[in-house]
């Protein structure tokens, strides 16, 4: 798992709340608010859908700019309180899905022309699956002239949740494997699972090998299997680690990885070849004409990035820092 940040979030956040709220391209019909009051001329004055439907039309709106004041833009954690607040307050809701299916269509998320789903992504640019950090996610093209996006993985299952389809921090850049049903439509608590927006345990929980016998040390993939630990160095709590722990879980973490053997095999080989010392010479040798620092020289050798803050840039980018740390850890 990778953390998305950025430091201009809070105003990517801005931009995707006055497109849903005031039209794309400034046409008045495509307002989430002319959608919502559409829908609630279709049922009566006392109806519960009406009722929801006024409770929804408040908390749509964002009060003097702020943020948690609206659905649209608020925390993940003011965002799963709204959904546990209309769960407890709306019951009923949850099996009226004639109901839910017509709220699906109010949100618009389908239409993603009318909510500029290419310019999110171009503004968030996540180019790798911050879930897996397996697939490349590059936004190619534009809301004119589509060729490639992420797809947009909710964190709080659409289906059940039609009116968060559109919430800012509810659309997860992802790859198609992880948004394609891994999850289920089991309601994911911030208690339980790492939310990409929220924790940052890429430090915490690690990459390593469950070996059988010395044969993993030659990069023999039938010596050894992927797994993931704790680090010994990390100062998360328990609730924290287990988090990460149930999230690898729900997303087969580690299932998947194994197919990527073959890959972990020539990081073995190489980190057996390159010691810290000889990436040194080689980047000595060219310092200031290949090379800006040692972690670049690094970084080519193992053709990925190995520092935590560029996790994001690159698949597979996690599972070789954490494999590299792993074989030199054995050489001390």
């Amino acid at each position: 798992m990778i953390t998305i940040k950025r430091n201009n979030t809070h105003s990517i956040a801005q931009t995707h709340y006055e497109t849903v709220m005031n039209g794309n391209l400034g046409k008045n019909q495509w307002k989430l608010s002319r959608h919502l009051r559409s829908l609630r001329g279709s049922y009566h004055d006392g109806d519960y859908e009406v009722e929801f439907i006024d409770v929804l039309l408040e908390d749509i709106e964002m009060e003097n700019d702020d943020h948690e004041s609206s659905i649209i833009t608020c925390s993940p954690k003011a965002l799963e309180a709204k959904y546990l607040e209309y769960d407890q307050k709306f019951s009923y809701l949850k099996h009226d899905k004639d109901f839910l299916k017509k709220l699906g269509k109010s949100f618009f998320y389908g239409d993603y022309d009318r909510w500029n789903a290419y310019q999110l992504a171009d503004q968030l640019q996540v180019n790798v699956c911050p879930y897996c950090n397996r697939q490349f996610t590059f936004t190619v093209g534009t809301d004119l002239n589509k060729i490639i996006r992420p797809q947009y993985d909710h964190f709080i299952n659409k289906a059940k949740a039609p009116y968060f389809s559109l919430s800012f921090y509810n659309l997860i850049p992802s790859c198609s494997t992880c948004n394609s049903g891994l999850k289920g439509d089991a309601f994911l608590s911030l208690i339980k699972y790492i939310h990409p927006y929220v924790d940052d345990t890429a430090d915490d929980v690690l990459f390593s090998l469950d070996t059988k016998d010395i044969g993993f040390l030659n990069g023999k993939a039938s010596s050894y299997s992927i797994t993931v630990e704790k680090s010994i160095i990390s100062t998360a709590n328990d609730d924290q680690v287990n988090k990460t722990f149930e999230t690898y879980k729900m997303f087969k973490v580690i299932e998947i990885y194994q197919k990527h053997k073959d890959y972990v095999d020539e990081v073995i080989k190489k980190s057996r070849i390159y010691s810290d010392a000889n990436i040194r010479l080689i980047y000595n040798q060219y310092k200031g004409t290949l090379f800006n620092d040692f972690n670049e020289a690094k970084r080519m050798l193992y053709s990925n990035y190995l520092l935590s803050e560029e996790l994001e840039k690159r698949p597979l980018s996690k599972l070789t820092r954490d494999i590299v740390a792993y074989i030199e850890s054995l050489k001390e």
